[in-house]
């Protein structure tokens, strides 16, 4: 992540330390639009320093044919 400056990267840890990796709605604001936060998890998760995200996309939620909402 070069170019992140040490507070941004300090925030971002804070951020997901206040989480459980298994809670839905941490998992979708992580991977929502934020290539940042997405290659830091990877990388802490992974423990690889020489990963690169290019893109991050969030869940979608779809209605399903009985009108309830599911994700993709």
């Amino acid at each position: 992540m070069e170019g992140i400056s040490e507070a941004r990267r300090q925030e971002l840890v804070a951020k997901i330390q206040e989480f459980c990796l298994f809670d839905d709605d941490f998992m979708s604001k992580v991977f929502e639009d934020d290539k940042e936060a997405t290659e830091l998890l990877l990388r802490i998760i992974l423990k690889r320093n020489d990963l690169t995200v290019t893109e991050s996309k969030g869940q979608v939620s779809v209605k399903n044919l009985r009108g309830a909402f599911c994700s993709s």
